[in-house]
């Protein structure tokens, strides 16, 4: 896979929307964040990181961690064996790698078709992932990115 960017032109209204498979199901991430995507190369794990911390990469001179969406998430890991993807994302004024199991479309949807999440009793799955979105028959959760560097203690 060749690292790809993404330009999305722009309309009032409508999200742009990068969809994503992680454990097995459909999330999507707001392509405002991402800068590109590219194939999994290999990390540097580091010692003391949170267990979703996959490691770092170094991506033209510039050092980013590598977060497990699916770990972030609760999930189990992705299955590095299925060549999975890298999305690389603007965070707060930084870089991070978000691994994935794979990138499957780019969608626009109508701000009105965005759903809350419903609440199952875990705050922290709501601040994660706040919006729901169908869209070809399929229900993806909407992946707030500005609050995945948080720790879990950080949710109110």
């Amino acid at each position: 896979m060749r690292s790809a960017r993404l330009q999305p032109v722009p309309q009032p209204d409508v999200m742009d929307l990068l969809a994503v498979r992680v454990s097995g199901q459909d999330f999507c991430i707001e392509v405002r964040f991402v800068r590109e995507v590219r194939a999994w190369t290999h990390v540097t794990r580091l010692p003391g990181s949170r267990p979703y911390v996959r490691g770092v990469l170094n991506m033209r001179g510039a050092v980013l961690p590598v977060i497990d969406l699916s770990a972030r998430l609760g999930l189990p890991d992705v299955d590095l064996n299925a060549k999975p993807a890298i999305v690389i994302v603007r965070v707060e004024g930084r870089l991070v790698g978000l691994l994935v199991e794979g990138v499957s479309d780019l969608i626009q949807v109508p701000q009105s078709e965005l759903k809350t999440t419903p609440e199952t009793g875990c705050g922290f799955m709501t601040d994660l992932v706040p919006r729901i979105v169908t869209y070809s028959g399929m229900v993806a959760g909407v992946v707030a990115i500005e609050r995945l560097m948080l720790c879990p203690d950080d949710f109110t």
